[in-house]
């Protein structure tokens, strides 16, 4: 995994988490992907050899059925103001 990919459902801030970390991240929006089905998302996660941080479980679910070599997905966000 090079990079993340910070799902739409979370604040584009959380981007500026994982910098600060040393783990380059994008957010969907910025990349232009608002609004896409889940299985484009991660096909793009695929090409760019990247996880998804999402707090839903839709990634984890598309991740055991296609069984493909993307990067992850990492779930669990949790934060009182999101």
């Amino acid at each position: 995994m090079k990079q993340i990919l910070v799902d739409e459902n979370l604040p584009p801030g959380l981007t500026s988490v994982f910098e600060l970390a040393g783990i380059s991240a994008q957010h969907l929006h910025a990349l232009g992907f608002a609004g896409r089905s889940d299985s484009i998302l991660w096909t793009q996660a695929i090409l760019l050899d990247a996880a998804i941080a999402t707090k839903d479980a839709d990634f984890i679910d598309l991740a055991a059925i296609r069984n493909e070599g993307a990067g992850g997905a990492l779930q669990g966000w949790q934060h009182a103001n999101w």
